[in-house]
C-alpha cells in the first residue's frame, strides 16, 4: 500500500518535541531520531526529498495506476537494483509492471509472465533455492466473483530466476500459492535454521472480497528445490489470525526469528520462536497492540502497518505500527511505537510512547512503516505513506 511521492516542496522542521524532530513532507512523513536536544534553527542539514520518477524512466509507466506494493532487488547480477510494482489491476488501468535498473535508468521489462492481473500487496525477492540469484514471490488476493473487476484476477505467484533476470512462473501445484487464498503483506525468515528462506504471508480478514473463504496468515516452509509446504498450524500459529502487514525479527536476541501479524478482527499478534522450529504467541501481545476502534462494525478501519527496528540504539527491537483508518480527517491516528523495554526469560516486554515521543495523529491514511536512517546521520528515522482517496482515485 504504497503511494508515489511527491516530495519537490524542500522538507520544514514542525516540531521539536524532547529528541524527537518531525518532518513533512507532501505525501509523506518522516520522522528523525536527532542525537542532541537541538533547536530547529540547529537542524542546519535536513534531508531533502525530490520526485525523481521522469528523470528515471518510472513516469508515465507508473503514472495513474492502482499501486499497491513494491518489491527491489538485482535480478541480474548488475550491481543495479531493479523494481517490480504490483497493482490492482481494475478495468482502464495497468497490470503489474518490472522495471530493469540500466545505470540509474528504469526501462519495462517486456515479460509476459510477470505482467500479470493481480490484486498485489507484498512483493519479495529472495533466493529461495539458493542458487546464487533473486527468485520473486508475489502475495495477491484471487479474483473475488461479486467485485467490480471485470479482469480474472490471479492469486499468490512464485517464479524462478533462470539467471540474468528471465523468470519462469512455477506456481501452479506449489504449495506457496494456494489458489484460493487472500494473500496481503509477505516477508521471508529462515524460522528453522535449515538454510532455506521460508514465506510468511498475512491473509486478510475479510473473507469472499479475498477471494478466499479463510482468514488465516500462512507460513510456508521451504523443502528444497523452489518447494513449499504450509506448517502455519503445526508450528504453533493458529487458524483465524489475519494479517494485513507481516513482519519478522529477533525482538528477544536469541538468535531466532520472531515473527508479527498486524491486523484488525484478530491480528496484531507477536509470536515468539521456540528455538526447535515452533511458534508460541508472546503474553499479553493482543492486548498490548490491539487498536481501540479498529474493526468490527468499523472494518474498513484497518490495522496495516508492521516494521522492527531499535529506534533508540539500545540493541533491542522496537515495534511501529501504522494504520489505515476510513476517515482519519474526522478522527486522526497516529503512528505506533512500542519500544522494547527489555526481556525477561526470553520474553520481550515493550511499552508504547506513541504520542509522548512526537508521533501525532495523522490527518490521513498511513498504511505502511518503514524504519531507516535516511540522512546517514547514525540514527534510525521512520517513514509512512500518506494516501487519501476521492472518487475512488489517490
Amino acid at each position: 500500500m504504497i503511494a508515489l511521492i511527491n516530495t519537490s516542496r524542500a522538507i520544514r522542521v514542525t516540531k521539536l518535541l524532547k529528541q524527537k524532530c518531525i518532518f513533512r513532507v507532501g505525501a509523506v512523513m518522516i520522522v528523525s531520531t536527532c542525537i542532541f536536544n537541538r533547536t530547529v534553527a540547529q537542524v542546519k542539514n535536513p534531508f531533502v526529498f525530490r520526485d525523481a520518477g521522469k528523470e528515471t524512466g518510472l513516469l508515465p509507466e507508473v503514472d495513474s495506476i492502482w499501486g499497491h506494493g513494491v518489491g527491489w532487488g538485482d535480478v541480474d547480477g548488475d550491481g543495479w537494483i531493479d523494481l517490480y510494482v504490483g497493482t490492482f489491476h481494475k478495468a482502464g488501468y495497468k497490470p503489474n509492471m518490472f522495471f530493469r535498473n540500466k545505470n540509474g535508468k528504469f526501462q519495462l521489462d517486456k515479460q509476459e509472465a510477470l505482467r500479470i492481473s493481480s490484486r498485489a500487496t507484498g512483493i519479495v525477492f529472495a533466493d529461495f533455492d539458493n542458487d546464487g540469484d533473486l527468485d520473486l514471490y508475489i502475495s495477491s488476493m484471487p479474483h473475488d466473483k461479486d467485485s467490480s473487476y471485470l479482469i480474472q484476477i490471479q492469486g499468490c505467484k512464485l517464479y524462478r530466476n533462470e539467471g540474468n533476470g528471465v523468470f519462469t512462473d512455477i506456481s501452479k501445484d506449489n504449495a506457496a500459492c494456494p489458489l484460493s487464498f487472500g494473500g496481503r503483506s509477505a516477508t521471508v525468515l529462515d524460522y528453522d535454521g535449515d538454510g532455506l528462506l521460508d514465506i510468511l504471508v498475512g491473509e486478510d480478514p475479510m473473507t469472499g472480497y479475498n477471494g478466499s473463504k479463510t482468514r488465516s496468515s500462512r507460513l510456508f516452509h521451504n523443502k528444497g528445490n523452489l518447494q513449499f509446504e504450509d506448517v502455519t498450524q503445526a508450528v504453533g500459529i493458529p487458524a483465524g489470525i489475519p494479517g494485513y502487514g507481516v513482519a519478522a525479527a529477533d525482538v528477544n536476541n536469541d538468535g531466532w526469528p520472531d515473527l508479527f501479524l498486524a491486523a484488525n478482527d484478530g491480528g496484531s499478534v507477536l509470536f515468539l520462536n521456540d528455538k526447535h522450529g515452533k511458534f508460541y504467541e508472546a503474553p499479553g501481545s493482543r492486548e498490548l497492540f490491539h487498536w481501540k476502534g479498529a474493526g468490527g462494525a468499523n472494518a474498513n478501519n484497518m490495522v496495516c502497518g508492521i516494521t522492527f527496528g531499535d529506534v533508540n540504539r539500545d540493541g533491542l527491537l522496537d515495534i511501529v505500527m501504522g494504520p489505515h483508518f476510513q476517515t482519519p480527517w474526522i478522527a486522526p491516528q497516529p503512528l505506533r511505537l512500542f519500544l522494547n523495554k527489555g526481556i525477561k526469560n526470553g520474553i520481550p516486554h515493550f511499552e508504547e510512547i506513541s504520542q509522548a515521543d512526537g508521533l501525532t495523529p495523522l490527518p490521513m491514511k498511513a498504511p505502511h512503516v518503514e524504519i531507516q536512517d535516511f540522512d546517514n546521520d547514525g540514527w534510525p528515522d521512520i517513514y509512512t505513506s500518506i494516501v487519501k482517496f476521492s472518487n475512488g482515485k489517490p
